[in-house]
This record gives C-alpha cells, structure tokens and sequence, in this order.
C-alpha cells in the first residue's frame, strides 16, 4: 500500500508536463528567436468560439501529447495540429507558426487533408496576460487550414531606452528653456523690462557670446599660424594702396627739393 500511496502522490503534485515547438527543418538563427519568445509562454491554454458556436481549446506549443489545438463540436473532438510538426514565418510586429500534422477532413473540398492550424503571435503591451480571437477557417481546395491570434505582452520587444548622454542633453536644454522663460517673465511682468532689457543675465550672455567669438577667431583666424601680412610688400604685381602713396609723396618731395635749390 505504501508505493500505491507513493504513486498517487507523485502523480497528483507532478505538474502538468507541456510539448514544445519543433521545427520541420533546421531552424535559422530568427526562427530561433521567434522560438525563445515563445519559451515564454509555452504552455498557455486558452479558449476560442468560432462565430458558428464551436469551442477551441488552445495550448501554446503543445500539450503533453503536442497537440496544440483541439475543435469541439457535435460530432467530437478533433486535433487540429501538432506542436512537433512547426513552421515558423513573420511580418513586421508579428510572427507565425504552423502546426501540421491535425486529424484528416472526412468530407469536403478537404476530403482526407489532414487538418492545420496558425497561431498568428502579437505583441499587446496593454493587456496582462494572453488574450486569443479566432480568426478564420478555410476549406478550400489547397487552403484548408484554421487561424487564430494570439496576443500577450510577453511577445513585446523591449524598448530601446535612450542613452545617458541623450537623457543627460535632453534635461540640459529642459534646464534652460525653464531658465530663459521664467526669467523673461519674471524681468517683463515684475521688474517691466522692455526690448532686449527682458534677456534675464543679459550682460553675461553677452560677455559669454564675445569670449566664443574670440575663441572662435583665435582657433579659426590663419594670421597666427601663417604669419601677418605686411602692408609694404608687393607680389604677383600686385601694389597696395599705402605702397602706391608712400612713392607719390616721395616724388612730390623730390619735386620741392628741386625748385626750392639754389
């Protein structure tokens, strides 16, 4: 009696255990990601009525027998896919997987296709836990397939934040424009500053805008480096202006120390 105790125990506090998706073919390095997204809520059930009234009971990836979908209706029950037998495909915000492997149509333009089923996975930051909605059910030839949409903030990407130095600038120019509003209020409305008299610090702007002009014209100026040009110097036959009436001056004066020799 103690191992029947013992097995009854065991079966009872064992969780559930689920399936997991298994990819056809060899996963790429996408799929993969797509696939550890799921990771995250394998194993979640959940419950869809179609608008003809029949139930679908969902597991994420597969139950403990890889089935992921199950439809309920007068006739029974039947498998709608399996979680061994998965296709992964994606769109921008969203990404697909494709159980093959459901139980064969008896009757239709499907007539012994065996069943599948897309769980269309999004992103819904709103909601707390997943939420799924039925979406269509196809029996044509060469479309016999169901699709439902599964939707848990679980799948949302994480948003790129932004980085210290931006937060760091972005709280700067925050500082000065409260500092130039409030103190542009404070001088027009209290003090009845006019014109530019309402530049709160307006002096000190100043002297910091000519320190920047002058470091501006120290870095940028060529003089420094190159040398200063002396106004008295000729080249390419070119003569400047002072060099042209330095020499008329001289020939005026030469011209008055003739006349007035004796």
């Amino acid at each position: 009696m103690a191992w029947l105790k013992f097995a009854i125990t065991f079966i009872l506090c064992v969780p559930e255990i689920y399936g997991k998706c298994v990819l056809e073919s060899e996963s790429q390095p996408n799929e993969q990601t797509f696939l550890n997204k799921l990771d995250l809520i394998t194993g979640t059930s959940l419950t869809v009525v179609d608008p003809k009234g029949l139930k679908y009971e969902l597991v994420v990836c597969g139950d403990n027998k890889n089935v992921t979908a199950v439809q309920f209706s007068s006739n029974g029950k039947v498998s709608l896919g399996l979680s061994n037998e998965t296709s992964i495909s994606a769109g921008h915000k969203w990404f697909m997987t494709t159980h093959y492997g459901g139980d064969p149509y008896k009757e239709g333009n499907c007539k012994s296709q065996k069943r599948l089923i897309h769980f269309m996975f999004v992103c819904d930051a709103l909601k707390s836990k997943a939420k799924a909605q039925f979406i269509r059910e196809g029996k044509h030839k060469g479309g016999c397939s169901y699709m439902v949409e599964v939707s848990h903030p679980d799948l949302c990407d994480p948003e790129a934040g932004l980085s210290g130095s931006a937060i760091f600038f972005l709280l700067l120019f925050i500082a000065f424009g409260c500092y130039f509003i409030f103190g542009f209020l404070y001088r027009r409305l209290v003090i009845g500053a006019k014109g530019v008299e309402q530049i709160p610090n307006r002096f000190f702007w100043c002297r910091v805008g000519n320190k920047l002009a002058d470091g501006c014209d120290m870095l940028l100026r060529c003089d420094r480096w190159c040398g200063r040009r002396t106004s008295g110097s000729s080249y390419d036959g070119y003569t400047p202006i002072e060099e042209e009436l330095a020499q008329d001056l001289q020939d005026t004066a030469d011209r008055d120390s003739t006349l007035l020799s004796p």
